[in-house]
């Protein structure tokens, strides 16, 4: 490589003289000017040494010593590995490109706020001749209650976790501006929002929508709760031993497999429908001292915030299934896009619905009475029902699958806590037991509640 001494004998070459240190070559030109060129063999080859020209300087112009010396080094390393300095010139213009296209999304991103999508979706259906009038105004209405304040704010920095704080805030009395609120207000509000959202991912203006995720974590944006929407430790019980036999798969699709593991990681855990089918194979800690896997639950001062779960009983059945059908890094491969994961579970919910809400014979599940619906929301729900009648405080129970609770100073809704794993598995142990084992005492004690309408909601 040259260095400053090289530069000045450089400097003093007469025409069509040379000065060479290492794989550098300087070349005085006819026009005074200097040309340092690369010369090196590619490795593996038995071409003659390749003459790269690494820059030119008109005569008293400065070198740049630095641009030279980096240059050649990364030549040098091309060449070293069988490949042609070429392939490093287009892998940096790539990158060139890649990083002007980041800058212009971010300066896009600052620019293009919450009201400013909001003023667009609006122009674009009234244009359409797609909403009426009072259809738009009702919008307006909604938004300007509950969200007045997002207007000014980036539409990218709109996550989940804001919009599921800002629609407790409403639905739990406490609107924006401090009077009175109501579910079903939140309801209509979030119906208009995942709207936008879906029309702004068609502009690509972003990439998910939060209000998906809401709508499922909510049991639906429409008013009314779900009475008495959780299994019992009989009907738990009955899954487990199913699902055991794995004969039983041979005659389902493979998608649908993986949905059914899917159903019984979410009623096993408690967790979020989107924790679990993001779960990926180098998050899951199998030969760990306590086995367990982990997934990121959000940021907090700029540092990513973990949960643990413990892997135990029935929950080890699963992932031993699931490593039959291992694709990708997720847990649950999509069966339809490579390198992705499975986006719903509507079919493994059809494999165990109940037959009075199927209309047919259920050989899992059988005929279910209560259950008014069933979806993700019915499985998250009889984990917390079951916890609860154990004995375990929701708080407790809240805090060991990573939700708000006040073992923690200044909870506010929607914040993250991770608890230990030795905190975490005993819970996890009896309620699991129960749920694969079935137990009539608490049975018992679950449909007596239920003529005094008494109900753990898990905190979300």
């Amino acid at each position: 490589m040259f260095d400053k001494k090289d530069i000045a004998i450089c400097k003093g070459l007469k025409n069509q003289q040379t000065h060479r240190n290492g794989v550098i070559q300087a070349v005085r030109n006819k026009d005074n000017s200097l040309s340092f060129v690369f010369k090196k063999r590619i490795q593996g080859t038995k071409r003659n040494p390749l003459g790269l020209l690494i820059a030119k300087y008109p005569s008293g112009t400065d070198v740049n010593l630095k641009h030279i010396n980096e240059t050649a080094l990364n030549w040098t390393h091309m060449c070293e590995e069988g490949k042609h300095p070429k392939e490093f010139n287009a892998y940096q213009k790539e990158l060139e490109e890649q990083h002007d296209k980041i800058e212009k999304k971010l300066l896009e991103d600052k620019e293009r706020t919450f009201g400013w999508v909001f003023n667009k979706y609006n122009e674009r259906k009234k244009d359409n001749g797609q909403n009426t009038e009072s259809t738009l105004k009702d919008r307006i209405k909604s938004i300007n209650t509950i969200c007045p304040d997002w207007m000014g704010v980036a539409f990218t920095s709109i996550n989940y976790e804001v919009v599921y704080d800002r629609f407790n805030q409403h639905a739990s009395q406490r609107n924006y501006r401090g009077s009175k609120g109501s579910r079903g207000a939140s309801n209509t509000w979030a119906r208009y929002m995942k709207a936008i959202w879906t029309n702004a991912i068609k502009f690509k203006y972003v990439d998910d929508n939060p209000f998906i995720l809401l709508e499922e974590e909510m049991g639906g944006f429409q008013s009314g709760e779900e009475e008495y929407n959780y299994l019992l430790p009989s009907e738990t019980s009955t899954i487990m031993d199913t699902m055991q036999d794995v004969s039983r798969f041979y005659d389902l699709r493979y998608g649908r497999e993986v949905q059914l593991w899917a159903c019984v990681l979410l009623l096993l855990t408690g967790l979020r429908l989107n924790e679990v089918l993001s779960l990926k194979w180098s998050n899951v800690y199998l030969k760990a001292p306590i086995p367990h896997f982990i997934f990121p639950l959000g940021t907090r001062k700029q540092k990513t915030i973990l949960y643990a779960v413990p892997i135990i009983l029935m929950m080890k059945h699963v992932f031993k299934n699931m490593n039959r059908h291992k694709k990708n890094d997720y847990v649950f491969p999509s069966y339809k896009v490579k390198d992705s994961h499975i986006k719903d579970i509507d079919y493994g919910l059809e494999e165990l619905e109940p037959a009075s809400l199927k209309g047919e014979s259920n050989i899992v599940m059988g005929d279910i009475k209560r259950v008014e619906s069933f979806t993700a929301k019915t499985l998250r729900r009889t984990w917390t029902q079951v916890g609860v009648k154990l004995g375990y405080d929701l708080n407790i129970l809240n805090y060991i699958t990573g939700r708000s609770s006040s073992l923690k100073s200044s909870t506010a809704i929607g914040s993250y806590m991770t608890a230990s794993l030795e905190t975490a598995v005993p819970y996890f142990e009896n309620i699991i037991m129960t749920l694969t084992e079935g137990s009539e005492d608490l049975e018992n004690m679950m449909t007596d509640n239920e003529d005094k309408n008494i109900e753990a909601t898990p905190t979300f």
